[in-house]
């Protein structure tokens, strides 16, 4: 069978729109009403409960600002979906943009940054931040040589401090679905 299988938070707006969130396209909206963050507070709740991990990633990634979103709209959902997370006791981790784009984990030193397209781990540990090296090559989206994973994850960063704050790398699968 064919699945409908939009990207990002888009399943979210597509599929919770008769519950009340509210969406910018694919982007959850920070509303007035609080309803997308009533909802989504929820969800994470209910999914805190079935993960004991420490960390819940909370995506973050290619966000921006899609009329009538604006990326000060975008940060403020971000700030209450943290603020939720560290209620619930876990550490908030997401994608670069998260501190970069919106900036909504730089007054949460907690939120762990997984780099992985426009800037190295470097830069997220000097914000303060622990980091995750996810960067496109070679540890995104089905690059095919599983031996060039096999590198050196500092790659020449000598200040032992930096180091610490990296926690390691991550390889992300992309997955198609489709017609059987």
């Amino acid at each position: 069978p064919e699945f409908d299988t939009p990207g990002h938070s888009g399943g979210f707006c597509n599929r919770l729109k008769s519950a009340g969130i509210v969406c910018c396209g694919n982007q959850i909206m920070d509303d007035a009403a609080g309803k997308s963050v009533a909802i989504m507070g929820k969800l994470f709740t209910e999914m805190a409960s079935l993960f004991p991990d420490e960390q819940f990633h909370i995506g973050c990634d290619e966000t921006g600002a899609t009329p009538p979103c604006t990326l000060a709209n975008t940060k403020s959902f971000e700030i209450k979906m943290i603020q939720k997370l560290l209620a619930l006791g876990k550490q908030p981790a997401g994608w670069e943009e998260v501190l970069f784009t919106t900036r909504a984990a730089l007054g949460f030193p907690s939120v762990v940054v997984h780099s992985w397209h426009h800037h190295h781990w470097e830069e997220v540990v000097e914000l303060g931040h622990h980091a995750v090296f996810s960067n496109l090559e070679p540890f995104y989206l089905g690059y095919p040589s599983y031996a060039k994973l096999w590198i050196d994850l500092t790659m020449g960063v000598a200040d032992a401090t930096k180091v610490a704050r990296l926690l390691g790398g991550e390889r992300s699968e992309e997955r198609r679905v489709g017609k059987e």
